[in-house]
Protein backbone atom coordinates (compact mmCIF):
# COMPACT_ATOMS: atom_id res chain seq x y z
CA UNK A 1 0.00 0.00 0.00
CA UNK A 2 1.30 3.45 -0.77
CA UNK A 3 0.65 6.30 1.01
CA UNK A 4 1.32 9.98 0.59
CA UNK A 5 1.10 12.08 4.10
CA UNK A 6 1.56 15.90 4.75
CA UNK A 7 1.02 15.46 8.31
CA UNK A 8 1.59 13.30 10.79
CA UNK A 9 0.18 13.49 13.99
CA UNK A 10 1.75 12.47 17.28
CA UNK A 11 0.71 9.77 19.06
CA UNK A 12 1.95 7.57 21.97
CA UNK A 13 1.06 3.80 23.06
CA UNK A 14 -2.80 3.04 22.27
CA UNK A 15 -4.97 2.15 25.66
CA UNK A 16 -5.66 -1.43 25.31
CA UNK A 17 -6.04 -3.34 27.94
CA UNK A 18 -2.90 -5.53 26.43
CA UNK A 19 -0.50 -3.13 25.84
CA UNK A 20 -1.77 -0.95 29.09
CA UNK A 21 -0.40 -4.16 31.25
CA UNK A 22 2.49 -4.48 29.28
CA UNK A 23 3.68 -1.13 29.51
CA UNK A 24 2.78 -0.97 33.35
CA UNK A 25 5.07 -4.05 33.97
CA UNK A 26 8.00 -2.09 31.84
CA UNK A 27 7.33 0.97 33.97
CA UNK A 28 7.82 -1.48 37.18
CA UNK A 29 10.97 -2.20 35.55
CA UNK A 30 12.55 1.02 35.43
CA UNK A 31 11.22 2.28 38.83
CA UNK A 32 13.93 -0.76 39.72
CA UNK A 33 16.70 0.25 37.95
CA UNK A 34 19.43 2.69 38.48
CA UNK A 35 21.08 4.50 35.59
CA UNK A 36 24.23 3.25 34.32
CA UNK A 37 26.96 3.96 36.15
CA UNK A 38 31.64 3.44 34.44
CA UNK A 39 31.58 0.43 36.40
CA UNK A 40 29.23 -0.93 33.49
CA UNK A 41 31.44 -2.46 30.60
CA UNK A 42 29.47 -0.57 28.07
CA UNK A 43 29.66 2.88 29.94
CA UNK A 44 33.19 2.87 31.21
CA UNK A 45 34.06 5.33 29.20
CA UNK A 46 31.14 7.57 28.94
CA UNK A 47 30.22 11.47 30.54
CA UNK A 48 26.84 10.54 31.48
CA UNK A 49 26.28 13.20 33.94
CA UNK A 50 25.97 15.02 30.09
CA UNK A 51 22.73 13.08 29.94
CA UNK A 52 20.98 14.54 33.25
CA UNK A 53 21.47 18.56 33.65
CA UNK A 54 18.99 19.51 35.80
CA UNK A 55 17.53 21.47 33.48
CA UNK A 56 16.89 18.78 30.70
CA UNK A 57 14.69 17.05 33.45
CA UNK A 58 11.15 17.83 32.37
CA UNK A 59 9.19 16.04 29.34
CA UNK A 60 6.81 17.07 26.73
CA UNK A 61 8.31 20.96 26.82
CA UNK A 62 7.44 23.16 23.80
CA UNK A 63 10.33 24.43 21.87
CA UNK A 64 10.21 27.51 19.20
CA UNK A 65 12.42 25.66 16.41
CA UNK A 66 13.38 28.12 13.25
CA UNK A 67 11.55 27.22 10.20
CA UNK A 68 12.90 23.83 8.84
CA UNK A 69 14.90 23.76 5.94
CA UNK A 70 13.37 21.94 2.83
CA UNK A 71 13.73 18.29 2.18
CA UNK A 72 13.81 16.77 -0.93
CA UNK A 73 12.44 13.45 -1.78
CA UNK A 74 10.97 11.02 0.90
CA UNK A 75 10.76 12.42 4.41
CA UNK A 76 9.79 12.46 7.69
CA UNK A 77 9.97 15.49 10.22
CA UNK A 78 9.85 14.70 13.99
CA UNK A 79 10.11 17.77 16.54
CA UNK A 80 10.39 17.73 19.87
CA UNK A 81 10.06 13.58 19.25
CA UNK A 82 6.59 13.42 17.28
CA UNK A 83 6.04 13.01 13.66
CA UNK A 84 4.97 16.67 12.39
CA UNK A 85 4.95 16.36 8.50
CA UNK A 86 6.07 14.39 5.94
CA UNK A 87 6.27 13.28 2.02
CA UNK A 88 6.27 9.44 1.35
CA UNK A 89 5.13 6.92 -1.24
CA UNK A 90 7.22 3.93 -0.51
CA UNK A 91 6.87 3.80 3.06
CA UNK A 92 3.69 3.30 4.44
CA UNK A 93 3.52 5.45 7.78
CA UNK A 94 1.37 4.64 11.09
CA UNK A 95 1.14 5.64 14.86
CA UNK A 96 0.76 3.26 17.21
CA UNK A 97 -2.72 3.59 18.24
CA UNK A 98 -3.90 2.62 14.30
CA UNK A 99 -2.30 -0.58 14.66
CA UNK A 100 -4.53 -4.16 14.92
CA UNK A 101 -3.81 -6.21 17.77
CA UNK A 102 -1.72 -8.60 15.75
CA UNK A 103 0.95 -5.84 14.65
CA UNK A 104 1.22 -4.97 18.71
CA UNK A 105 1.49 -8.25 20.17
CA UNK A 106 4.59 -9.01 17.37
CA UNK A 107 6.01 -5.71 18.15
CA UNK A 108 5.24 -6.09 21.58
CA UNK A 109 7.57 -8.77 21.42
CA UNK A 110 10.05 -7.43 19.48
CA UNK A 111 10.85 -4.78 22.00
CA UNK A 112 11.92 -7.12 24.57
CA UNK A 113 14.90 -4.37 26.21
CA UNK A 114 16.21 -6.58 28.91
CA UNK A 115 17.69 -4.43 31.96
CA UNK A 116 19.34 -1.78 29.84
CA UNK A 117 17.85 1.63 31.49
CA UNK A 118 17.84 4.09 28.58
CA UNK A 119 15.71 1.97 26.63
CA UNK A 120 13.60 1.11 29.17
CA UNK A 121 12.96 4.59 29.83
CA UNK A 122 12.03 5.62 25.86
CA UNK A 123 9.83 2.59 25.78
CA UNK A 124 8.34 3.42 28.72
CA UNK A 125 7.69 7.60 28.37
CA UNK A 126 7.99 7.52 24.65
CA UNK A 127 6.65 10.74 23.05
CA UNK A 128 5.13 9.18 20.17
CA UNK A 129 5.49 6.24 18.55
CA UNK A 130 6.00 5.51 14.71
CA UNK A 131 5.64 2.22 12.36
CA UNK A 132 7.49 2.50 8.88
CA UNK A 133 6.88 -0.19 6.96
CA UNK A 134 8.25 -1.10 3.75
CA UNK A 135 6.83 -3.66 1.06
CA UNK A 136 8.76 -3.70 -1.84
CA UNK A 137 11.91 -1.83 -3.20
CA UNK A 138 11.79 2.12 -2.81
CA UNK A 139 13.89 3.93 -5.54
CA UNK A 140 15.07 7.02 -3.15
CA UNK A 141 15.50 6.95 0.68
CA UNK A 142 13.68 8.39 3.63
CA UNK A 143 14.89 11.24 5.50
CA UNK A 144 14.17 11.17 9.31
CA UNK A 145 14.93 14.76 10.63
CA UNK A 146 15.17 14.84 14.28
CA UNK A 147 15.00 17.96 15.96
CA UNK A 148 15.18 18.77 19.80
CA UNK A 149 15.36 22.21 21.74
CA UNK A 150 13.58 21.69 25.27
CA UNK A 151 13.65 18.59 28.02
CA UNK A 152 14.05 15.24 28.14
CA UNK A 153 12.95 14.30 24.40
CA UNK A 154 12.45 10.16 23.54
CA UNK A 155 11.20 9.20 19.83
CA UNK A 156 10.02 5.98 19.09
CA UNK A 157 10.63 4.60 15.52
CA UNK A 158 9.69 1.01 14.61
CA UNK A 159 11.24 -0.09 11.02
CA UNK A 160 9.70 -3.35 9.25
CA UNK A 161 11.08 -4.81 5.83
CA UNK A 162 8.46 -7.09 4.37
CA UNK A 163 10.45 -10.23 2.55
CA UNK A 164 12.94 -9.36 -0.57
CA UNK A 165 12.13 -5.39 -0.16
CA UNK A 166 15.46 -3.12 -0.61
CA UNK A 167 15.70 0.48 1.06
CA UNK A 168 17.39 3.32 2.26
CA UNK A 169 16.92 5.27 5.62
CA UNK A 170 18.58 8.36 6.52
CA UNK A 171 18.45 9.63 10.00
CA UNK A 172 19.86 13.66 10.91
CA UNK A 173 19.70 15.46 14.23
CA UNK A 174 19.33 18.84 14.92
CA UNK A 175 19.71 20.69 18.46
CA UNK A 176 18.35 24.32 19.48
CA UNK A 177 18.06 24.26 23.29
CA UNK A 178 18.90 22.87 26.27
CA UNK A 179 17.77 19.21 26.04
CA UNK A 180 18.38 15.58 25.70
CA UNK A 181 17.10 13.49 23.41
CA UNK A 182 17.00 9.84 24.19
CA UNK A 183 15.64 8.01 20.83
CA UNK A 184 15.45 4.34 19.59
CA UNK A 185 14.99 2.80 16.17
CA UNK A 186 14.18 -0.84 16.10
CA UNK A 187 14.28 -2.73 12.72
CA UNK A 188 13.47 -5.80 11.59
CA UNK A 189 14.55 -6.95 8.29
CA UNK A 190 12.45 -9.91 6.54
CA UNK A 191 13.96 -12.58 4.76
CA UNK A 192 16.17 -11.54 2.24
CA UNK A 193 15.38 -7.61 2.68
CA UNK A 194 17.90 -5.44 2.52
CA UNK A 195 18.63 -2.11 4.39
CA UNK A 196 21.12 0.74 3.51
CA UNK A 197 21.07 2.74 7.13
CA UNK A 198 22.77 6.16 7.30
CA UNK A 199 23.33 8.17 10.29
CA UNK A 200 24.44 11.77 10.70
CA UNK A 201 24.91 13.64 13.78
CA UNK A 202 26.24 17.07 14.26
CA UNK A 203 25.56 18.74 17.41
CA UNK A 204 25.92 21.77 18.20
CA UNK A 205 25.68 21.53 23.28
CA UNK A 206 22.67 19.58 23.67
CA UNK A 207 22.78 15.62 24.36
CA UNK A 208 22.06 13.02 21.98
CA UNK A 209 21.66 9.37 22.96
CA UNK A 210 20.04 7.39 20.14
CA UNK A 211 20.05 3.71 19.87
CA UNK A 212 19.58 1.32 16.96
CA UNK A 213 18.25 -2.45 17.32
CA UNK A 214 18.04 -4.61 14.39
CA UNK A 215 17.04 -7.78 13.71
CA UNK A 216 18.26 -9.66 10.38
CA UNK A 217 16.27 -12.42 9.23
CA UNK A 218 17.93 -15.22 6.93
CA UNK A 219 19.59 -13.38 3.98
CA UNK A 220 18.77 -9.95 5.22
CA UNK A 221 21.22 -7.23 4.77
CA UNK A 222 22.21 -4.49 6.77
CA UNK A 223 24.73 -1.65 5.38
CA UNK A 224 25.55 0.85 8.01
CA UNK A 225 27.15 4.64 6.87
CA UNK A 226 27.62 6.63 10.07
CA UNK A 227 29.56 9.88 11.11
CA UNK A 228 29.28 11.21 14.37
CA UNK A 229 30.19 14.66 15.43
CA UNK A 230 28.99 16.92 18.80
CA UNK A 231 30.53 19.73 21.09
CA UNK A 232 28.62 18.35 23.84
CA UNK A 233 27.62 14.66 24.79
CA UNK A 234 26.54 11.91 22.24
CA UNK A 235 26.12 7.80 22.25
CA UNK A 236 24.91 6.27 19.51
CA UNK A 237 24.35 2.27 19.87
CA UNK A 238 23.89 -0.54 17.55
CA UNK A 239 22.34 -3.82 18.88
CA UNK A 240 21.90 -6.37 15.77
CA UNK A 241 21.27 -9.74 15.90
CA UNK A 242 22.31 -11.89 12.35
CA UNK A 243 19.95 -14.87 11.47
CA UNK A 244 21.15 -17.72 9.08
CA UNK A 245 23.75 -16.12 6.17
CA UNK A 246 22.76 -12.07 6.52
CA UNK A 247 25.20 -9.85 6.53
CA UNK A 248 26.05 -6.71 8.19
CA UNK A 249 28.25 -4.16 7.08
CA UNK A 250 29.18 -0.98 9.68
CA UNK A 251 31.05 2.14 8.26
CA UNK A 252 31.52 5.49 10.51
CA UNK A 253 33.38 8.06 11.39
CA UNK A 254 33.70 10.15 14.98
CA UNK A 255 34.78 13.77 14.58
CA UNK A 256 35.51 15.28 17.41
CA UNK A 257 34.79 18.86 18.55
CA UNK A 258 37.02 20.83 21.82
CA UNK A 259 35.12 20.24 24.57
CA UNK A 260 32.98 17.42 22.99
CA UNK A 261 32.62 13.40 23.87
CA UNK A 262 31.56 11.01 21.29
CA UNK A 263 30.93 7.42 22.25
CA UNK A 264 29.78 5.02 20.50
CA UNK A 265 28.90 0.75 21.85
CA UNK A 266 28.03 -1.93 19.26
CA UNK A 267 26.67 -5.15 20.15
CA UNK A 268 26.69 -7.65 17.58
CA UNK A 269 24.99 -11.46 18.08
CA UNK A 270 25.90 -14.13 14.89
CA UNK A 271 22.81 -16.30 16.35
CA UNK A 272 23.01 -18.52 12.70
CA UNK A 273 24.56 -20.14 10.90
CA UNK A 274 26.69 -18.33 7.43
CA UNK A 275 26.03 -14.86 8.65
CA UNK A 276 29.17 -12.12 8.01
CA UNK A 277 29.91 -8.96 9.82
CA UNK A 278 32.33 -6.40 8.68
CA UNK A 279 32.63 -3.07 10.90
CA UNK A 280 35.34 -0.21 10.09
CA UNK A 281 35.42 3.17 12.28
CA UNK A 282 37.62 5.60 12.25
CA UNK A 283 37.89 8.22 14.63
CA UNK A 284 39.22 12.35 14.35
CA UNK A 285 40.06 13.62 17.71
CA UNK A 286 41.45 17.00 18.06
CA UNK A 287 43.09 19.28 20.84
CA UNK A 288 40.07 18.95 24.14
CA UNK A 289 38.01 16.18 22.65
CA UNK A 290 37.12 12.84 23.80
CA UNK A 291 36.34 9.84 21.52
CA UNK A 292 35.27 6.09 22.39
CA UNK A 293 34.35 3.12 20.91
CA UNK A 294 33.61 -0.25 22.63
CA UNK A 295 32.68 -3.55 20.21
CA UNK A 296 31.43 -6.44 20.63
CA UNK A 297 30.77 -9.43 18.22
CA UNK A 298 29.55 -12.56 19.66
CA UNK A 299 29.29 -15.87 18.17
CA UNK A 300 27.25 -18.27 19.30
CA UNK A 301 26.82 -21.86 19.47
CA UNK A 302 24.90 -21.64 16.53
CA UNK A 303 26.83 -19.21 14.98
CA UNK A 304 29.15 -21.90 12.45
CA UNK A 305 30.56 -20.97 9.44
CA UNK A 306 31.10 -17.08 10.66
CA UNK A 307 33.00 -14.83 8.92
CA UNK A 308 33.40 -11.90 11.06
CA UNK A 309 36.15 -9.00 11.38
CA UNK A 310 36.12 -5.65 13.51
CA UNK A 311 38.63 -2.53 12.79
CA UNK A 312 38.36 0.90 14.69
CA UNK A 313 41.15 2.96 14.64
CA UNK A 314 41.60 6.75 16.46
CA UNK A 315 43.65 9.75 14.98
CA UNK A 316 44.66 11.84 17.41
CA UNK A 317 45.31 15.56 16.13
CA UNK A 318 46.77 17.28 19.46
CA UNK A 319 48.23 16.22 22.82
CA UNK A 320 45.53 17.11 24.87
CA UNK A 321 42.96 14.89 22.88
CA UNK A 322 42.03 11.67 23.86
CA UNK A 323 39.89 7.96 22.84
CA UNK A 324 39.63 4.77 24.17
CA UNK A 325 39.26 2.17 21.83
CA UNK A 326 37.93 -1.96 22.32
CA UNK A 327 37.17 -3.89 19.83
CA UNK A 328 35.98 -7.44 21.85
CA UNK A 329 35.20 -11.13 20.35
CA UNK A 330 33.24 -13.59 22.46
CA UNK A 331 33.23 -17.58 20.39
CA UNK A 332 31.44 -19.98 21.24
CA UNK A 333 31.53 -21.73 17.80
CA UNK A 334 34.57 -23.55 16.60
CA UNK A 335 33.88 -23.01 12.43
CA UNK A 336 34.43 -19.30 12.05
CA UNK A 337 37.09 -16.96 10.97
CA UNK A 338 37.29 -13.98 13.10
CA UNK A 339 39.79 -10.84 13.60
CA UNK A 340 39.61 -7.42 15.45
CA UNK A 341 42.06 -4.92 16.07
CA UNK A 342 42.58 -1.33 17.19
CA UNK A 343 44.67 1.69 16.99
CA UNK A 344 45.49 4.71 18.36
CA UNK A 345 47.84 7.26 16.90
CA UNK A 346 49.23 10.56 15.79
CA UNK A 347 49.76 11.61 12.21
CA UNK A 348 53.47 10.26 11.01
CA UNK A 349 56.14 12.87 11.05
CA UNK A 350 58.14 10.69 8.90
CA UNK A 351 54.92 10.80 6.18
CA UNK A 352 54.69 14.56 6.84
CA UNK A 353 58.20 15.60 6.51
CA UNK A 354 58.09 14.03 3.22
CA UNK A 355 55.44 15.74 1.92
CA UNK A 356 56.99 19.02 3.23
CA UNK A 357 59.91 18.13 1.50
CA UNK A 358 57.81 18.07 -2.02
CA UNK A 359 57.04 22.09 -0.65
CA UNK A 360 53.55 20.49 0.52
CA UNK A 361 52.79 23.66 2.93
CA UNK A 362 52.55 21.87 6.22
CA UNK A 363 48.32 22.23 6.67
CA UNK A 364 48.07 20.47 3.36
CA UNK A 365 50.24 17.80 4.06
CA UNK A 366 48.33 17.45 7.43
CA UNK A 367 45.16 17.15 5.39
CA UNK A 368 46.40 14.79 2.73
CA UNK A 369 47.21 12.58 5.64
CA UNK A 370 44.22 12.65 7.01
CA UNK A 371 42.12 12.36 3.93
CA UNK A 372 43.98 9.24 3.63
CA UNK A 373 42.99 7.87 7.17
CA UNK A 374 39.57 8.19 6.07
CA UNK A 375 39.38 7.17 2.74
CA UNK A 376 38.73 3.80 3.62
CA UNK A 377 35.57 4.26 5.17
CA UNK A 378 34.57 7.16 2.97
CA UNK A 379 34.62 4.71 -0.09
CA UNK A 380 32.12 2.43 1.65
CA UNK A 381 29.63 5.73 1.98
CA UNK A 382 27.37 5.49 -0.88
CA UNK A 383 24.13 7.78 0.41
CA UNK A 384 24.46 10.60 -1.29
CA UNK A 385 22.63 12.62 1.34
CA UNK A 386 25.31 10.99 4.22
CA UNK A 387 28.17 12.17 1.84
CA UNK A 388 26.82 15.56 1.66
CA UNK A 389 26.74 16.22 5.02
CA UNK A 390 29.65 14.62 5.60
CA UNK A 391 31.98 16.71 3.36
CA UNK A 392 30.76 19.84 4.67
CA UNK A 393 32.11 19.18 8.52
CA UNK A 394 34.94 17.45 7.46
CA UNK A 395 37.85 19.35 8.43
CA UNK A 396 39.51 22.18 6.02
CA UNK A 397 43.68 22.50 5.38
CA UNK A 398 43.35 25.12 8.18
CA UNK A 399 41.99 22.89 10.61
CA UNK A 400 44.15 20.56 10.38
CA UNK A 401 47.03 22.83 11.80
CA UNK A 402 44.96 23.20 14.52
Amino acid sequence: MNTALAVCQSGGWAEDAATLTWHERLAERLAALTPPTRKDEFWRYSRLSACFAPERTGRGLDCPFPSPEPLAGEWIRLDQGRPVASHTRAWRLRPWSELDETTRARWRERLEPGEDFFALRNLVEADAVLLLELEKTADAPLQLHYRHGAGWVQPLVLVELAPGARGALVETFSSFGPSTQNGAAHFWLGEGAELTHGVFTAGDGQALLHRVRARLCAHARLDVQAFASTGAYQRLEWDVTLGKSSTLRLSGITQGVPGGSNDVALRIRHAAPGAATDVLWRGLVPAEAHSAVIGRILIEPAGQRTDAAMRLDHLLLADSAAADVKPELEIYADDVACGHGATLGRLDDEALFYLRSRGIPEAEARQLLIDAFLAPVLQRFTLAEVLRHVQSRLPRPDDAAA
